[in-house]
């Protein structure tokens, strides 16, 4: 990890889960959600990615990585 952030996080009051801010080394950014009510674990990624970036090798894998 380079950085940490749990301070400055905005979020509704009712919302009882914990949030922490990373950045890797690599430069990527993470929100770490905590909510220990659920019995589930989920991750989401977002990459400012489309089509249009697809080597011409690899077709379609922008839309690979939508439904990962």
């Amino acid at each position: 990890m380079v950085r940490v952030l749990e301070e400055g996080i905005k979020k509704p009051a009712r919302d009882d889960r914990q949030y922490r801010m990373i950045w890797l080394k690599n430069g990527m950014q993470v929100l770490l959600t905590s909510d220990p009510t659920t019995d589930v674990a989920s991750a989401s990624m977002n990459i400012h990615a489309g089509h249009f970036q697809d080597p011409e090798e690899f077709a379609g894998l922008a839309h690979f990585h939508e439904h990962m």
